[in-house]
């Protein structure tokens, strides 16, 4: 019996976006994970390492109930010295990090320090969470159905304009010839229809 081969692939590995609200409430406000809100408040806050003395999470019960609240709220105290100078691309690489979309994009911002690092790494196990998936995924599907609907009745909207505005110039064109055909001029027809007088000439050209 000969080997039987396949050319199927796995699928490609995504990360969910940082951005969406219950994973960057999971990512930023899990109180076993401290150092990566550390280093992006210290980014964020123009602090240098050290400088955040300590965080305190607060409501840290249920952390995934929490995140399914509308707003991924991260409620923390923290304690700090008085900031210095320190370096901006901290919070460029911050930026990067919130921007990424591909996986290369996440594996190559996560060698710029170990924070990130730390970051990247929890939001891939994040990914993998098969009920994050699923909330993901239906609140794209969500989002995709509302722009449709929104693109739909733009374009029904537009649409009916176009055709009432076919209506009114029919309509405008047929007075604009029956006043001519009565003996009134130009001009008398462009008062009486409130109309610029070069309409009423490229009407009856």
């Amino acid at each position: 019996m000969s080997d039987f081969k396949t050319n199927a692939t796995e699928p490609k590995f995504t990360y969910l976006p940082p951005t969406e609200d219950f994973v960057f409430k999971q990512l930023f406000g899990d109180y076993r994970e401290p150092e990566i809100l550390k280093g992006f408040l210290e980014a964020t806050l123009d602090l240098q390492e050290g400088d955040l003395e300590e965080i305190t999470f607060l409501n840290t019960d249920n952390l995934k109930e929490y995140s399914e609240e509308k707003l991924g709220i991260v409620d923390v105290k923290v304690k700090s010295k008085i900031p210095e100078a320190t370096d901006d691309s901290k919070l460029w690489d911050w930026g990067k990090f919130f921007k990424a979309k591909t996986k290369e994009e996440f594996e190559m911002i996560a060698e710029k320090n170990s924070d990130i690092k730390k970051a990247v790494g929890e939001l891939e196990v994040l990914s993998q969470d098969e009920e994050n998936r699923m909330k993901y995924e239906a609140r794209e599907k969500t989002r995709r159905e509302h722009v449709a609907e929104r693109t739909y009745y733009v374009e029904e909207a537009r649409t009916q304009g176009l055709e009432q505005g076919l209506e009114q110039g029919i309509e405008l064109t047929k007075k604009v010839f029956k006043w001519h055909l009565t003996g009134k001029t130009n001009e008398e027809i462009s008062i009486l229809e409130n109309i610029d007088i070069s309409k009423v000439k490229e009407i009856l050209e």
